[in-house]
């Protein structure tokens, strides 16, 4: 009957005179190969080398040409060959000494020429740098000059020391090691150092359009003799570790093949989709480790299983939150511009004689369109984490605000209260319009909540200001039907929204926690079902030193002087509507449809002030820009910027690196009053 032999026997028995064997062949035909071929490789690394080091010779001597060609153009000869013409000695003394100069600051610029000397038609000597050395080493180059007749005026040579040559050639030695020489077609040795030692490996390579040769040697021991030290070190390690190797791993394998086939068993029934499987194995200990591996393994996939279908849902949140980023990034621009046309005339036609309730409307759509702006603004922020103009604000202010916006619909339309009572309180730091935003939602919350409201009850939003110690409270509350406890903790989720499909994007409260989170303060929400729900937001408030509101008097009280101002844009009706409100405060303004009209406007006149949109058809705002920083520079000190997407990278990139002012579309006549007043004291 015949009997199995253990992979301990297999292993004792044939792997380990085998391996030791085959690790003998293998360093021997290791080490045969690579000094077969070592020596051929050196030559071929040494001719490349001799190769490259002529290429760099032959660089060196034309570079010398060029510096020669480059100096014999200064005027500074040929004004000494005039002044010596005309018998203006003086003069030409002048010349020469400024001559002398300019050749000893390149002598002492690039040190490499010794001696540099200039010399008239005749041969006599004009100037001198340095001192003459042994002709042997030099290298002398040298260009005649001639005077605006074609004739001779000089000769300028300049010396090249063969030193700086030598150290040049020593300093690229192949790995440090041999020698490296320059040689003529006779043998002569010009630069560097030529070898005694025989039996060196020698390359050489001729330099371009020189009768010169550089030469390569380097001796074949250096690189053979750490060849066979790792040969004789190979083989003694080699036997040793497989002999070692051999027997932990036949030990090995029998403590640990039993185990080992119970984990595989497991595993293919984790595979298989069984999560409940689990193994009991302790020894070996290293066994026993991933054993509690493994059963930790298959717990975890089985909680990941149960966690998969809310992430799934995250990241199909997340990629609709990207995906209304990259809209709202696209449209804002095409928004903010017409929106500047609504505002701008809406403020003109409030200038006019108008009936009252006309007046009234009038105001309303200022109202909203400048609303349509700042939520614009604030979605770009919560997606794109935008630029802020933080200052003093006072709450107070902020909800009056929100309530002269929202508080005529409501008490007509929806016959909703609104209660506040303005608190004495400090104010905090922060952006007025977004702290504005965060409010309005939550009021069109509350509003929104209040419509199905309990019979009977007086719908009625509250809104109350406290302080306690450096912190500001906020707090709006409805007496509605209040939050289901199953929505609490979801309220603030980006899309999540509990309003019929079409009626929310679920965002407002979103976009609140964000803006309230970027002003170092925290919003929470608490609710009693069938009482009403309550959001209280808290600030820090500001320090005493910091405790004054920002009030801007950009005219110190007085109206500015008139200007002529230059409204540069591709959207007529927004240029001339522009026009009119320039002449409404003050000022007098023309219009230009686009760059080239404004260029040719501004050859025929002159203009205090030039107001320019950042992005438009052909030649945009940056290339008005680029133009006059290169032909008016001083124009540019009388721009201002108009922008639809001002929290765009690339237009605050260019607003922040040029200092140029801007104008957020849409903007009203106090914006642009205000604008024009801070550019004319700039100037």
């Amino acid at each position: 009957m015949r009997r199995d032999v253990s992979l301990q026997s297999k292993l004792l028995l044939g792997i380990l005179p085998c391996g030791v064997g085959f690790l003998f062949i293998v360093v021997g035909l290791g080490y045969y190969q690579l000094q077969r071929f070592a020596v051929p490789a050196l030559k071929d690394n040494i001719t490349a080398a001799a190769g490259r080091l002529a290429e760099d010779v032959n660089h060196e001597m034309e570079q010398c040409a060029n510096y020669l060609m480059t100096l014999a153009q200064n005027p500074l000869f040929l004004d000494y060959f005039n002044n010596k013409e005309y018998g203006l000695l003086q003069e030409a003394e002048v010349v020469r000494q400024g001559l002398e100069e300019f050749l000893g600051a390149f002598a002492g610029r690039v040190k490499v020429y010794s001696l540099i000397f200039y010399v008239d038609a005749k041969g006599s000597e004009i100037c001198r740098i340095g001192r003459k050395e042994d002709p042997a080493g030099l290298i002398y180059f040298s260009q005649r000059i001639n005077n605006p007749a074609g004739d001779t005026a000089g000769v300028l040579t300049l010396g090249y020391n063969l030193e700086f040559l030598s150290d040049k050639l020593q300093a690229a030695k192949f790995g440090g090691q041999g020698f490296v020489w320059l040689e003529d077609v006779r043998g002569a040795v010009i630069a560097g150092e030529k070898p005694a030692e025989p039996g060196s490996i020698v390359a050489m390579a001729a330099v371009k359009n020189r009768p010169w040769i550089v030469r390569l040697a380097v001796a074949p021991g250096y690189f053979l003799s750490p060849l066979r030290k790792i040969r004789n070190l190979a083989v003694v390690v080699g036997f040793l570790t497989s002999t070692i190797a051999v027997m932990v791993i036949a030990r090995t394998v029998r403590s640990v093949s039993r185990p080992i086939q119970n984990l595989v068993e497991a595993t293919r029934g984790l595979a298989a989709g069984n999560l409940d499987v689990r193994v009991t194995l302790d020894k070996p200990r290293e066994i026993g480790v991933l054993a509690a591996a493994f059963n930790d393994m298959a717990l975890k996939l089985k909680e990941r299983e149960k966690e998969q279908k809310n992430l799934q849902q995250q990241l199909i949140q997340s990629e609709k939150l990207s995906t209304v980023g990259q809209l709202i990034s696209g449209i804002a621009h095409e928004l903010n511009n017409p929106l500047n046309g609504v505002t701008g005339y809406a403020e003109l036609l409030l200038e006019e004689d108008v009936a009252p309730q006309f007046k009234q409307d009038l105001k309303q759509i200022y109202a909203h369109a400048m609303r349509c702006r700042r939520i614009i603004e604030n979605l770009l922020f919560f997606v794109r984490q935008g630029h802020q103009e933080k200052k003093s604000v006072d709450l107070n202010k902020v909800i009056r605000s929100v309530i002269d916006l929202l508080g005529y619909r409501f008490a007509r339309a929806e016959n909703i209260v609104i209660e506040f009572e303005p608190a004495k309180i400090s104010p905090v730091e922060g952006d007025f319009q977004q702290l504005e935003q965060v409010v309005v939602n939550l009021v069109q919350n509350a509003g929104d909540a209040l419509k199905e409201s309990p019979p009977g009850r007086l719908p009625k939003i509250t809104i109350k200001l406290r302080q306690e110690n450096q912190e500001v409270f906020l707090s709006v509350a409805d007496n509605g039907k209040g939050i289901a406890a199953g929505c609490m903790e979801k309220i603030f989720e980006p899309f999540f929204t509990t309003k019929e499909p079409g009626m929310g994007t679920g965002l407002g409260l979103a976009i609140a926690r964000q803006i309230v989170k970027d002003h170092s303060g925290a919003i929470s929400c608490r609710s009693v079902p069938g009482g009403g729900a309550a959001f209280t937001i808290g600030l820090p408030a500001l320090s005493a030193d910091k405790n004054e509101l920002d009030v801007e008097n950009v005219c110190g009280g007085a109206a500015a002087a008139p200007k002529k101002v230059l409204v540069i844009d591709d959207e007529t009706e927004v240029g001339r509507m522009m026009v009119r409100l320039l002449g409404k405060i003050g000022h007098q303004g023309e219009f230009a449809s686009s760059v080239d009209e404004a260029l040719e406007k501004m050859t025929l006149r002159h203009y205090d002030l030039i107001l320019v949109d950042l992005e438009m058809p052909g030649k945009d705002g940056r290339n008005f820009y680029d133009y006059l920083s290169k032909n008016r520079a001083a124009m540019t000190a009388r721009l201002i910027f108009m922008t639809g997407d001002v929290l765009s990278p690339s237009a605050l990139e260019f607003f922040e690196s040029h200092k140029m002012p801007y104008l957020a579309k849409p903007f009203g006549g106090e914006e642009l009053f205000k604008a024009i007043a801070r550019r004319g004291q700039d100037g």
